[in-house]
């Protein structure tokens, strides 16, 4: 393990430290956190360029010419890179010139503000489904109205934070901006909601898959807890008798020509992880058996809203393509955009956990085993 990621390492340890109840009532506490927080950013945005695909990002930005204007491609073929991340890199060449350092502080700031601001309006939005009404004397994290910054960034990036390879910088745009059309939508402003949704495909083509996640917001009936639990009992019966395997040769050649004829979604990225089936290795079952204990909590300390359902939901979707599909490369790439949403899910389902040292026992059992996952698989 080389010093880049002891160093982010560290840095979510020590917020992680400031996210006991006790911290989160002082100011001093939250600014100390708030350093931290901008330290990552900064650990990111000038790590070496030996982690994965830096250099040819790094090179991208240098082919980019400077004075091209960002309403004009000038002629160049600017190969697999989409017309947003493009765009964002003329900008960011036009004001900081020969500067690749830059581009990606731009980015993982950009990231981190839309996944603050969104998380925001989701708050408030399950504040107002039922969340003010539970009494706050037992609930002391709910005493301020805005997110509780040391504990929400903990999840947040122990679990997506690593940005392990540019790629990732990248398609972080995309989630972010999915994440923030989830939110437009559940405070009912779907005109800015579908925006944000293109936005988010102009960063990456397969983001269209965020239609999906949106989707489900438009499930009506609530889900009964007992409905829940037997749903979970079903797919870990199912990921114990391997079902995927099955799955996989009867949904691999079918999935392959539908694809073929619509690369709109990006089918031919994903024709690509079709042809192999994953070994599955025993990081990959321990992970996605954390992930179904972490959603049986959260369905334990399901919030009367809404908004929190459909949280739920959408990480039971991506929980069950990983049981159902797991065997399929590209199915990772699926279920990315639905587990993106499990450190909301689990910020939400802390608030709600009466006591403090279950809820911080809670709270260190996620950090952790992101981490864990995170570095197993770097």
């Amino acid at each position: 393990m080389d010093i880049y990621y002891i160093q982010i390492i560290l840095i979510i340890l020590f917020i992680s430290i400031f996210s006991l109840p006790e911290f989160q009532q002082n100011r001093k506490y939250l600014l100390i956190s708030e350093i931290f927080i901008l330290m990552f950013c900064l650990v990111i945005a000038f790590r070496p360029l030996t982690v994965a695909d830096s250099v040819p990002y790094k090179d991208f930005f240098n082919f980019i010419p400077q004075n091209v204007s960002i309403f004009s491609s000038g002629g160049f073929n600017y190969g697999s890179y989409y017309t947003g991340y493009v765009k964002l890199n003329q900008i960011v060449k036009f004001l900081f010139p020969n500067n690749f350092r830059m581009l990606f502080l731009s980015i993982i700031l950009i990231n981190t503000y839309i996944i603050w601001f969104a998380t925001g309006i989701i708050n408030k939005q399950i504040k107002q489904e039922g969340l003010n009404k539970i009494s706050v004397e037992k609930f002391k994290w709910l005493k301020r109205d805005s997110i509780l910054v040391a504990p929400f960034f903990a999840l947040y990036l122990s679990y997506y934070g690593y940005y392990s390879d540019a790629v990732i910088l990248r398609a972080g745009l995309a989630f972010s901006f999915i994440y923030l059309s989830f939110s437009l939508f559940v405070r009912k402003q779907f005109i800015y909601g579908i925006l944000c949704l293109i936005m988010s495909i102009l960063f990456h083509q397969t983001a269209i898959l965020g239609l999906l996640v949106i989707s489900i917001f438009f499930i009506k009936n609530e889900i009964s807890k007992k409905v829940y639990y037997v749903y979970l009992f079903i797919l870990l019966f199912f990921y114990v008798f391997k079902v995927d395997t099955i799955i996989t040769s009867a949904f691999s050649d079918r999935m392959t020509n539908f694809l073929m004829g619509n690369d709109i979604i990006g089918g031919s990225k994903f024709i690509g992880y079709l042809g192999a089936g994953r070994i599955v290795s025993s990081e990959y079952s321990i992970r996605l058996l954390v992930l179904m204990f972490n959603i049986f909590i959260s369905v334990y300390y399901k919030l009367p809203s809404k908004t929190y359902n459909t949280l739920l939901n959408i990480n039971i979707v991506g929980v069950s393509i990983s049981v159902f599909l797991g065997n399929i490369m590209a199915s990772s790439r699926v279920s990315d955009f639905f587990l993106f949403f499990s450190f909301s899910l689990f910020y939400f389902v802390l608030i709600n956990i009466k006591n403090l040292k279950i809820r911080y026992l809670f709270f260190l059992w996620i950090v952790f085993t992101n981490l864990f996952f995170v570095l197993r698989f770097t």
